[in-house]
């Protein structure tokens, strides 16, 4: 058994180099995303001012302050390259794939981790996400990581002896924070969307106190509210911008400008999982 455990961490070690590690750096940033998120990063840096972004020196408020934090940190310790500024999205890449890596492994066995690791490392959308420093990539990761701990917690719903329920209640509001500190209120949206609606279609209205619910939601607010309100103690008219206008409208009208036809979904959920989506055939 543990030789299979050795050879199973060696493949997933040899598979994040190859696709990950090696040659992550070797073209510049693209225009626009990775150019303003690495600016702000590195104005951060210069300015020693991490409570508000800024970019161009104006104040930016369209996203929280997450990923400006890593980018800053990672050029801090590295200087300011195209290598550093990219390294935090290589890094949640490769923590999204050891993670759902250990979730399959445990919820079913080896082979289906191994499997699902390999596959998913090796998605296009996936593995283009996991070189290009935007923050799609980390909030996907800190999602999928929050719904596998409270799926853990549903797993052992009925075991009362199970030791790491704890552990992992508090784990899946962490990410869930995580996820509202790279992208705002979607990170809290989704996963209430995804479990409340499992919920609902399985009729387990019991798991909700299993959740720890009120005890979740105070550790979430601890871990973003201050930011909030340092932000809020500045710029009276943050709420309206950020809450209102980025996190609302933003999603339920055209005022971002980026509105497509269905069929532009359709083709990028194909896209996502190529070449694996067609192994759907062989079903």
């Amino acid at each position: 058994m543990q030789k299979y455990q050795r050879v199973s961490d060696l493949f997933i070690a040899v598979l994040i180099i190859i696709f990950y590690i090696l040659f992550y750096a070797g073209h510049p940033l693209f225009s626009p995303d990775e150019g303003r998120y690495a600016e702000i990063g590195r104005e951060m840096l210069a300015s020693h001012q991490y409570i508000i972004p800024y970019l161009d020196n104006i104040p930016y408020f369209e996203k929280p302050p997450l990923m400006y934090w890593l980018v800053s940190f990672s050029q801090y310790l590295l200087g300011i390259t195209t290598a550093s500024a990219r390294l935090p999205v290589v890094l949640i890449a490769i923590f999204g794939i050891i993670s759902t890596y250990r979730f399959t492994r445990t919820i079913y066995d080896r082979r289906t981790g191994l499997l699902t690791a390999g596959i998913l490392s090796t998605s296009l959308v996936y593995y283009c996400l996991g070189h290009y420093l935007t923050l799609d990539m980390p909030l996907a990761v800190w999602l999928s990581c929050s719904l596998f701990s409270f799926l853990l917690v549903i797993k052992h719903s009925d075991n009362h002896l199970w030791p790491y329920r704890r552990y992992a209640l508090t784990s899946g509001y962490f990410f869930i924070a995580m996820a509202i500190m790279t992208k705002g209120l979607v990170g809290f949206v989704f996963p209430c969307m995804i479990i409340g609606l499992w919920i609902i279609l399985h009729w387990r209205w019991g798991l909700i106190k299993k959740f720890a619910l009120f005890r979740g939601l105070i550790f979430v607010a601890v871990l973003i509210v201050p930011w909030h309100v340092l932000i809020y103690q500045k710029y009276h008219n943050f709420i309206s911008y950020y809450i209102i206008d980025q996190q609302i409208l933003r999603y339920s009208t055209h005022i971002a400008g980026r509105s497509m036809p269905i069929t532009f979904y359709l083709i990028t959920v194909i896209a996502s999982t190529f070449p694996w989506v067609f192994l759907l055939y062989v079903h």
